[in-house]
């Protein structure tokens, strides 16, 4: 049975609402919806097939790299082409945790929206109004970095939980501890990276994804006023160095 069969806007509307109302050219495997059809086509012909195009471009890159290492290549080359070849590496995993996070929301029961931010803004963020959530960003890079935030509940069975902020319901870290919302804040900026590029994430000096850490983040995300935009990041790296 469709687990959306008895969602208010399916009550009393065409057998084919589900695929908005084109059954010849759509499916619906699992019931669930996003709430606009756009947004459906936007992440699965857009977002989901440019994230697989990465990971093969990506692989290849692997592969002329390894072919180019032979005996006679010097030890401060090996190190440079092996540096290189872990950051695909990593790369690739972050851009699979991509792909794994629109399918937890495809799955989830929620009604999810992309909504796109002027590219002046500064702070994007997910946040909800009743069943419906709404996931910020200024490209495509920022809302899969918002994404991973949602998938970071979900992946640990847990609801999302919100708090009350500047009018909106926002979506809170999924970190329990500060270590834990350091590495979900960390690992959110890594796969913006890994799909916008190293330029996306409005750091200095990022070469590799493991150059995006607590630190530059602390030090780069920082409000008009000199604050840190990441309190608990600076609380955590304070509370290291005790």
């Amino acid at each position: 049975m469709d687990p959306l069969a008895e969602h208010p806007k399916q009550i009393g509307s065409s057998p084919y609402i589900y695929v908005a109302n084109n059954p010849i050219n759509l499916i619906d495997p699992t019931g669930m919806i996003w709430e606009r059809p756009e947004d459906k086509r936007r992440l699965e012909s857009d977002i989901k097939s440019k994230i697989k195009s990465k990971i093969k471009s990506h692989e290849g890159e692997i592969a002329n790299l390894t072919e180019s290492l032979t005996k006679e290549t010097k030890e401060k080359k090996i190190n440079s082409i092996n540096s290189q070849i872990n950051d695909y590496k990593e790369r690739i995993g972050l851009l699979n945790q991509s792909l794994n996070d629109v399918e937890m929301l495809d799955q989830d029961s929620r009604s999810y929206f992309l909504e796109d931010l002027p590219e002046n803004a500064t702070n994007a963020f997910v946040h909800a109004d009743g069943g419906n959530i709404y996931i910020q960003g200024t490209n495509t890079s920022e809302h899969l970095h918002e994404i991973r935030h949602i998938g970071q509940f979900l992946e640990n069975g847990r609801q999302l939980s919100t708090i009350p902020k500047d009018g909106f319901n926002r979506l809170k870290n999924p970190g329990k501890t500060l270590e834990q919302a350091t590495f979900n804040e960390v690992q959110a900026y890594q796969i913006q990276a890994a799909y916008g590029g190293n330029g996306s994430v409005g750091m200095q000096n990022v070469n590799f994804i493991k150059d995006i850490d607590a630190a530059k983040i602390n030090r780069n995300k920082r409000h008009s006023d000199g604050t840190a935009m990441y309190k608990f990041i600076e609380d955590y790296l304070k509370g290291q160095k005790k």
